[in-house]
């Protein structure tokens, strides 16, 4: 009995072996797609996430104080890595004298977490010498390129390096220093000086809450106006994940039905084509 209903089993595969075919092609181009839609968007995702730090800058969190000392609370939490010092010591009026434009400096590891790259030229060596990001500069409305001077508080400097724009693209980059001298110089232009300490993210924490593990940084550190959270980054939410699930759930329920239908439309058509079918009374 078994081996019998085996055979009838093989006999009908055998027959209806195009349709089952074309089905099986059917089921794996259309899991092929989904895969494909999910890989690119984790792609994606970490392409984005990968092109907001070059281009917001690799920090989570970062306070400004006018204390040379980090803030306990930040320094020693368990979801905080690196930290990165920079530092305003004055600032001076734009072009339109409405806003001010902090002068600074920063340290080597500031600069390399933020990505903050030259555009032309080189970072002062001597005290005479300024570089200044993008944005500063137009705001100043002094020099356009390398060896131009620079007036600052009535005193000249000259411009050797002009960096990409990070003061009007960072999360609170206008308190940054968009005017950078050299330690000595920084030194003798001081009048208000503010330290700048910005902290990388733990590399084992993926996928969390980043607003609320910073706001519980905020409340713990005591914080109130000089705390910046990087949202920029770690706030991004590449394509909607939510949505496009739903759109891929909806795709293969649609792949499933057109099968299924497919399926049962070729098999009535065999039927009907079929000489003993047509011979019987119901037909």
């Amino acid at each position: 009995m078994n081996s019998e209903l085996i055979a009838l089993t093989f006999k009908g595969l055998r027959r209806r072996l195009k349709s089952i075919l074309r089905s099986m092609v059917l089921v794996v181009l259309a899991f092929t797609f989904v895969t494909g839609v999910l890989l690119l968007q984790e792609n994606m995702s970490n392409w984005q996430k990968a092109d907001n730090k070059k281009h917001f800058g690799d920090w989570f969190v970062m306070y400004r104080s006018k204390q040379p000392r980090e803030n306990e609370s930040i320094k020693n939490h368990p979801y905080t890595g690196n930290v990165y010092t920079a530092k305003t010591v004055t600032s001076v009026k734009d072009r339109t004298n409405s806003s001010d434009i902090m002068i600074g400096t920063m340290s080597d590891g500031f600069i390399s977490m933020g990505s903050i790259e030259l555009e032309k030229g080189k970072m002062p060596d001597n005290d005479n010498e300024a570089a200044i990001d993008r944005n500063s500069l137009i705001r100043l409305g002094q020099g356009t390129d390398i060896g131009d001077n620079i007036t600052l508080n009535d005193k000249e400097y000259t411009l050797c390096g002009i960096m990409n724009s990070y003061t009007n693209v960072w999360n609170d980059g206008k308190k940054l220093p968009g005017i950078i001298v050299t330690e000595n110089e920084a030194d003798n232009i001081a009048t208000d000086e503010t330290y700048i300490y910005a902290y990388s993210l733990q590399s084992f924490l993926d996928e969390q809450d980043y607003s609320s593990i910073a706001e519980n940084l905020r409340k713990e550190s005591g914080l109130r106006f000089n705390f910046t959270y990087n949202s920029n980054v770690y706030d991004y939410k590449p394509w909607g994940h939510a949505k496009v699930n739903n759109y891929i759930y909806v795709f293969i329920m649609l792949v499933g039905i057109t099968i299924i239908s497919y399926q049962i439309t070729m098999y009535n058509k065999t039927r009907k084509k079929c000489p003993i079918y047509s011979k019987m009374p119901w037909s």
